[in-house]
């Protein structure tokens, strides 16, 4: 695709230069004249020196994705009445035609490619003056090109893990414009040539590449099949583009941890399920490596693995990471959300209401050995429990184990022994007793 520019400083400067400034004497009055383009993709200037002493312009049209048409426009600034005539530049006479049926029509459109010349002419005391202009127009083809895509797609010898090479089959460089030198008689060329190449990818991100060797290398290539369009852009603005289907060889997967559901979700045991569903064909023959950051390791050769579930017992962070390895050897790190097990912990209230809380139970954290026993003010014993997990336990109800009697409010004694994940399972006793008080409402 060609597009045209916006009129850059160049062109505004181009239409200074071609202001013709004459006089004769002090008595000729000033004529200002230029030949312009409004539609014009691109404008330089001719490597010559006109006879005015400044450079034609040369305007640029670009040919894709349609055929276009040259326009040029002539105006004069003049006090005196004057008239003007169009001159079509001939290659074999080198030299300018006259164009008769277009005399006096100061917008022409529909020009082909070539050198258009315009000469003003007015009289001042019976004196002929003449103005003379000159343009030229080029019609750009633009470059060709085209990959080498397997029909459209990217052959296996063409995709690393890091990198894929896609093959620039052919490059077609249109011949340099040619025009000429009206006053030295002399053949001037204007070439063209590739300005940059870009790398457009399916979600519409564009960047710069650097052709390597005939190839255009693409690091970090996607995980999904994806097409691929390269554009090059020529020097006057014309693009033209290619476009390519890769088909992936690198492994991707779909990584779902899940927390089974607890009463405290960071308190030992911590139990995670983690599931995973490959995204691509390679995903689906590679090995699978789960690394949980607690030492558990597990590895599933040439086969998607089914939903695992973890246990994390000691307080801490741990990043579980997921290791695929392609047939090809290409290898994926899928890094999950951590996992975090909470430190130990043990809070007591001082008050429990029957009414409001139906039973008392001390708010503990990661305990992997807990025993509670209850007194009246008196030191007797009303109450005792000891278990290897809190969540097993719903707590004392506030009735009197042996009899089932209901407790009556006051203040009431306890006693906690306990034993952290942190520590190992062979310590005895476990660590307390801690003592405390709280008062029961009914």
């Amino acid at each position: 695709m060609c597009t045209r520019r916006k009129k850059s400083a160049l062109l505004n400067f181009i239409y200074r230069l071609c202001f013709v400034g004459m006089a004769v004497c002090c008595c000729v009055p000033a004529a200002l004249g230029q030949i312009t383009s409004v539609n014009a993709d691109h404008a330089t200037i001719t490597s010559y020196i006109n006879e005015n002493e400044t450079h034609d312009p040369i305007f640029v049209f670009n040919q894709a994705p349609q055929p276009k048409r040259g326009v040029l426009n002539f105006s004069l600034q003049l006090s005196l009445p004057y008239t003007f005539k169009w001159y079509k530049f001939d290659n074999v006479s080198e030299s300018f035609v006259e164009l008769p049926e277009i005399a006096n029509i100061s917008t022409l459109t529909g020009l082909d490619e070539g050198g258009y010349k315009v000469v003003a002419t007015f009289y001042r005391d019976e004196i002929q003056y003449d103005s003379t202009f000159v343009a030229w127009l080029y019609m750009n083809p633009g470059f060709e090109f085209s990959m080498d895509n397997n029909n459209g797609n990217v052959d296996a010898s063409d995709k690393r893990c890091d990198y894929t090479d896609f093959r620039i089959n052919s490059i077609s460089v249109p011949a340099p414009f040619r025009y000429f030198d009206p006053n030295g008689m002399e053949w001037y060329a204007l070439a063209n040539e590739i300005d940059r190449y870009t790398m457009q990818l399916a979600n519409g991100d564009e960047e710069y590449v650097i052709p390597f060797q005939g190839n255009i290398r693409h690091r970090e290539p996607p995980r999904r099949d994806t097409r691929y369009t390269f554009r090059i852009h020529d020097k006057f603005g014309c693009v033209r583009s290619s476009s390519i289907m890769y088909h992936t060889i690198l492994p991707d997967a779909t990584v779902n941890p899940h927390q089974l559901p607890l009463t405290e979700s960071e308190s030992a045991p911590v139990r995670v399920e983690f599931s995973s569903n490959p995204n691509t064909i390679s995903a689906q023959n590679s090995r699978y490596a789960w690394r949980f950051g607690n030492g558990d390791s597990i590895v599933y050769y040439h086969n998607p693995p089914p939903p695992i579930i973890e246990t994390f017992y000691t307080p801490g962070t741990y990043n579980v990471v997921l290791n695929i390895t392609s047939s090809d050897n290409c290898h994926y790190p899928i890094q999950l959300p951590a996992i975090t097990v909470a430190a130990p912990g043990l809070e007591v209230a001082n008050v429990f209401s029957i009414e409001d809380n139906k039973f008392f139970k001390p708010a503990a954290v990661s305990l992997r050995r807990f025993e509670i026993v209850i007194f009246t003010r008196d030191t007797r014993q009303i109450y005792r429990y000891q278990g290897n997990d809190l969540r097993d336990w719903e707590g004392w109800d506030g009735r009197v184990q042996s009899t089932g009697r209901e407790a009556p409010p006051g203040i009431y004694f306890y006693t906690i022994r306990a034993m952290g994940w942190d520590e190992p399972p062979t310590r005895n006793p476990p660590a307390g007793p801690y003592n405390g008080f709280f008062y029961l409402f009914r």
